[in-house]
Order: C-alpha cells, then sequence, then structure tokens
C-alpha cells in the first residue's frame, strides 16, 4: 500500500495518496515496520510529513509512529551529509608519472611488467607506487584503483 500511496502521489491525486498511506501505517504500527517505509526514500518521507501534519492529535499510536520514523529519515539524511562532507580529497596532486603509474596500477600487469612498459627500474616504480599511496590514502593496488575511479582520476 505504501507503494500504492507513492504511485497515486505521482499522479498528483494527494487524497488518495493519504488514504493508502494510512492504511499502511495502520497495517505496519503492530508489526513495528519502519525499514519499509525508509527504503522508499526522500518521495515517502513527503508523504509522511504531509500524513503527520494533518493527523488527528487524538491518535497518538499513529502520532508517535510516524515521528519515528521520520526521526529515523532525519538521522540518515544527516549521517549521509556527513559521509559527503567527509569524502577523501588529495592535497596533493599526483604528477604525470604517479598518474600513468596509476593507470598501470588498475591493469593486471605485474610490478616487473608495469616498470619494463614505463621504462623505469623496479626501484623507482616502487617510489612512483608509494607516492600514490600515500597521495590517495591507500594501502594497496585494489584501494588505489577504487579511490582513483572515486576521484575521476582513471
Amino acid at each position: 500500500m505504501a507503494l500504492q500511496a507513492l504511485a497515486y502521489k505521482s499522479l498528483d491525486n494527494w487524497p488518495k495518496a493519504l488514504e493508502k498511506l494510512e492504511q499502511s501505517i495502520t497495517l505496519a504500527v503492530p508489526g513495528k515496520l519502519i525499514r519499509n517505509f525508509i527504503n522508499l526514500g526522500p518521495a515517502m518521507r513527503v508523504l509522511l510529513t504531509q500524513l503527520y501534519e494533518q493527523r488527528n492529535p487524538d491518535d497518538t499510536n499513529h502520532i508517535a509512529y510516524i515521528a519515528q520514523i521520520l526521526a529515523l529519515f532525519s538521522e540518515i539524511e544527516t549521517r549521509d551529509a556527513k559521509a559527503d562532507s567527509s569524502r577523501f580529497v588529495p592535497t596533493d596532486p599526483l604528477t604525470t608519472r604517479e598518474l600513468e603509474t596509476l593507470e598501470y596500477l588498475a591493469t593486471d600487469l605485474s610490478t616487473s611488467e608495469i616498470a619494463a612498459e614505463m621504462g623505469v627500474t623496479w626501484s623507482t616504480l616502487r617510489t612512483h607506487i608509494k607516492n600514490v599511496y600515500s597521495k590517495l590514502d591507500v594501502h594497496g593496488r585494489y584501494e588505489a584503483t577504487l579511490r582513483a575511479k572515486e576521484l575521476n582520476l582513471l
């Protein structure tokens, strides 16, 4: 019914959307099914907020339940905002040679093969790799590749 409520909302039929949502809430309260609403995302939050604002104040059970769901939405949004603000940003840019090394690290070539392809000694390549790892704050080839993709370096 919660999905039906979202469907009616998308059709801009708010009375029917809120009716379906209220039915869904009534069925969910005994089992304390909160995740079902959270998983439906921000559109569900909008509907729940609307229902919460127009509910009968005497119906404290449903109001408390809806408030609990809305509080969880806020908690999730706060956590996501913190995660977004703490995303890694390298402070020292990678040199051209380090970027080239990073591209090779994303392949299946061994360290010796990469050194031969780049025309450097194994020791020099290790220095480039250590610099890449340090600048990207990673500890291995796989992590470096993932971080580089996150940062659109690959």
